[in-house]
């Protein structure tokens, strides 16, 4: 998403890289959020940064594989 953008809605890739505005979840294995990025909704990664100066207003969760299984709720492994 460049300086100037906005995406409504969510966002699936192999790699996320947000300049601009994000409103929805993003599922990505590799999120970037860069010092001008505002994202507000819920991250699901495998490997996340966030410059200084980015906005996130969410939560984040790490999964192995985030682009696998269904986009809404995971079931957690027994232990």
């Amino acid at each position: 998403v460049g300086d100037t953008g906005m995406v409504k809605g969510d966002v699936v890739s192999e790699s996320v890289t947000v300049h601009g505005r994000v409103e929805g979840s993003v599922r990505a294995r590799k999120v970037m959020l860069a010092r001008n990025a505002h994202v507000i909704g819920d991250i699901v990664h495998q490997s996340l940064s966030v410059e200084m100066g980015a906005v996130f207003e969410g939560q984040c969760r790490y999964l192995q594989d985030p682009l696998s299984g269904a986009a809404g709720a995971s079931s957690a492994p027994a232990s």
